[in-house]
């Protein structure tokens, strides 16, 4: 549906099953092609054939029309009073799954405080004074000796203090004793450096040398008290960090203990009357938690039986035991339905699901799709026309309808220059070939098939290319334009609004699209993207209802990408060929997911057998008469005692 030659290698087969098209020549996109929807397949009425003799002498009670607006009436008051008989067991259902809940909760609630409270009991009974006395005295004693213990380690930690202070001015003294002999040493080499004579570097050199040993034995000696101090020193400081851990140990201990003496104080402190008072209310409220439970227990097996029978109830009379209901159509739930998701392989659902989302009593039905095609709102008008649709309660979603669709009309019809040097009918082409005086170049102009005075489209040619062709809608007014390199490849695309302002740009390089640009009602630029993709991803997010659910055939990848990347709310329609598909599956995993458009009857029953949560399902075919019905008996299910 794109009217861009450039635009028609990314066209899919859904475009040829929207319409039908004379195929475009290798240099020129179409655009006013005539469009055709396909249409619906009407339902072939059956002629039966005429009666014999010996048939027309048995005269039936009723005709056809009579037992049909029978079985209707009849049908009308079943599925009223199924409807109700299904939510009236739901409720219940519902109700006693609460109930059930809660009881539940009551009853972990209570095993918790019989635990609490049987705990609490035990201990007043296993409270002994002279026990917990001899504890205390114990305890007493604990502490008294670990308290005792803390002066020696004090005692201790001075006496190594000490010992690390002499050994520090030991360390103190060698050290000097170490400088001085480096110092001297130093000495000694620089007087050497500083003599250049040879004879007296080598009468020096021979006048230090006693010398110099003396320091190198010197400094030996001191190296080796050092490394001795050193040891000791090291020694002792891991002595004060044990003396400290141990030290530690004994306070962690003696808080220990202090705490447990505080313990059993508080529990002596209990006098013997509050002992037997606390052991009476505590065996009292025992014996009334042990009663709830077995009044709550034996609720929930009631509950539990109940729900067991109100399951087979559901099951025997409704095939489910979830919950399933019409697709909703009140003022909160709004469909819009995906046409590309249906074309090109499902035409004649794509009509079927348009109709009934209008007969199930949707005020509007949105139709999206996200072509860029100037004549898709014309093409959508024959469409719903050749098949009975009310066009009125039709909303076009597209992205390019809504953008060009901005402003008010305004300017005159186009209409050809002045400067014509000649002009001649192509009645092949269905074209008007035009020559300008200036001889710059000529026109070749198509006019609307359903109003030849409005021109439809310009091709504007220089030698033997097409240097531009323009494009007017119903009102004689541009509507778009195509811009050509010399090379005949695309150069870029515009598009106007109904105000004559350009909406919308798109810039192309070696047959692929290098940018969007998107303008306002004042032509200023607000928005780029990388192509029309992106920009309909945008789109989306920004002017998309989100109360709006995107119906699309289930068998479309591209439909389900579409829904899950722009996070939409989905209904899938589905046949009886796609129940056993890897998305169905997918769909019928997802918490949120519960609407669905199926094909039938049968289709329906398979789809709830699928799942176990509650679905919403709307018919294209509701019509369903079983062989025979029976009324239900209120012991279906009944579980015995």
């Amino acid at each position: 549906m794109k009217f861009f030659k450039s635009r028609e290698k990314e066209v899919t087969n859904s475009t040829n099953a929207l319409k039908t098209r004379v195929a475009p020549s290798q240099t020129q996109p179409t655009s006013t092609s005539k469009t055709t929807y396909p249409t619906a397949e009407p339902t072939k009425k059956v002629i039966s054939k005429q009666p014999t003799t010996e048939e027309v002498t048995v005269k039936r009670s009723y005709d056809l029309d009579t037992l049909i607006k029978r079985i209707t009436s009849i049908s009308s008051d079943y599925n009223q009073v199924r409807t109700q008989l299904q939510n009236q067991l739901f409720t219940e259902l519902d109700e006693q799954q609460q109930t059930k809940l809660s009881v539940q909760k009551t009853i972990a609630k209570t095993n918790q405080q019989i635990e609490a409270t049987t705990k609490n009991v035990d201990e007043l009974k296993a409270l002994d004074s002279a026990d917990l006395e001899s504890q205390l005295a114990e305890k007493q004693k604990e502490i008294a000796n670990l308290t005792r213990s803390q002066p020696l380690f004090d005692k201790n930690l001075t006496a190594l203090a000490d010992k690390l202070k002499v050994i520090a001015k030991q360390q103190s003294s060698l050290q000097a004793k170490q400088d001085k002999l480096t110092h001297n040493r130093e000495e000694i080499v620089t007087k050497l450096h500083a003599e250049q004579d040879p004879l007296k570097i080598l009468s020096l050199a021979e006048a230090y040398r006693e010398r110099l040993e003396t320091i190198e034995k010197q400094t030996k000696q001191l190296a080796e008290q050092q490394s001795q101090a050193d040891a000791e020193a090291a020694k002792l400081n891991i002595q004060v960090q044990q003396t400290n851990e141990e030290l530690t140990q004994l306070n962690d201990s003696l808080k220990v203990a202090n705490n447990e003496q505080k313990a059993i104080e508080k529990k002596l402190s209990t006098k013997q009357t509050q002992q037997k008072q606390q052991l009476s209310h505590g065996e009292q409220q025992l014996q009334t938690l042990t009663q709830t439970k077995e009044r709550a227990t034996a609720q929930l097996t009631h509950l539990t039986k109940q729900i067991e029978h109100n399951k087979r109830q559901l099951a025997n009379w409704f095939g489910t035991t979830h919950q399933v209901l019409p697709l909703p159509m009140d003022d909160q739930h709004q469909y819009a339905v995906a046409l590309d998701a249906f074309l090109p392989d499902h035409p004649v659902a794509l009509v079927q699901t348009v109709q009934r989302l209008l007969d199930l009593g949707a005020s509007q039905v949105g139709l999206y799709s996200e072509l860029f095609d100037i004549n898709l709102p014309a093409e959508i008008d024959l469409w719903a026309s050749e098949n009975g649709l009310d066009r009125s309660k039709l909303e076009l979603i597209n992205p390019l309808y809504q953008i060009q669709n901005q402003g008010n009309l305004s300017g005159e019809p186009v209409k050809l220059p002045q400067n014509i040097a000649h002009k001649d009918w192509d009645p092949k082409l269905q074209v008007s070939n035009v020559v300008l005086t200036d001889n710059s170049g000529s026109l070749q102009v198509k006019y609307r098939p359903e109003n030849p005075e409005l021109i439809g489209e310009i091709s504007y040619i220089t030698g033997n290319h097409v240097t531009k062709r323009s494009f007017f809608n119903s009102h004689g007014l541009l509507s778009a334009n195509a811009l050509f390199a010399a090379d005949g490849s695309l150069e870029q695309e515009q598009y106007y609004r109904k105000d004559g302002l350009v909406g919308l740009t798109v810039d192309y390089q070696a047959g692929q699209q290098a940018g969007v640009a998107l303008f306002d009602g004042a032509g200023i630029q607000t928005n780029t993207f990388i192509n029309t993709e992106t920009m309909i991803t945008w789109w989306m997010q920004n002017h998309f209802r989100p109360s709006c659910a995107l119906v699309g055939h289930i068998d479309s990848e591209a439909y389900n990408h579409f829904v899950q990347h722009n996070q939409l709310a989905a209904v899938p329609y589905v046949a009886e060929s796609s129940l056993n598909s890897e998305q169905l599956n997918y769909y019928l995993q997802q918490q949120n997911q519960h609407r669905f458009i199926v094909a039938d009857y049968q289709t329906a029953q398979s789809l709830i057998q699928h799942t176990n949560n509650n679905l919403e399902l709307g018919y294209l075919n509701s019509v369903y008469l079983p062989s025979q019905i029976t009324g239900p008996n209120l012991k279906t299910g009944f579980l015995e005692d």
